[in-house]
């Protein structure tokens, strides 16, 4: 689809693309990043729960055998 777009306005009609285009990607990428933020702390949460419970579970198996 690109270069039919090209071929299409090859004056000012890129140029105004490649202008508006990364401005967008960029809001998407602000967006993609503060989700991977959000993310990677649910996660740090997650893997310290996870930790404690295989504690927990490694002193109870201890404790009963």
């Amino acid at each position: 689809m690109p270069p039919k777009a090209n071929h299409g306005g090859k004056g000012g009609s890129p140029k105004g693309k490649a202008r508006t285009q990364p401005d967008k990607g960029k809001g998407k990428q602000n967006d993609a990043n503060d989700a991977q933020k959000a993310a990677d702390e649910m996660l740090k949460d997650v893997n310290t729960e996870v930790e404690a419970l295989s504690s927990a579970l490694e002193a109870a198996d201890g404790s009963e055998h």
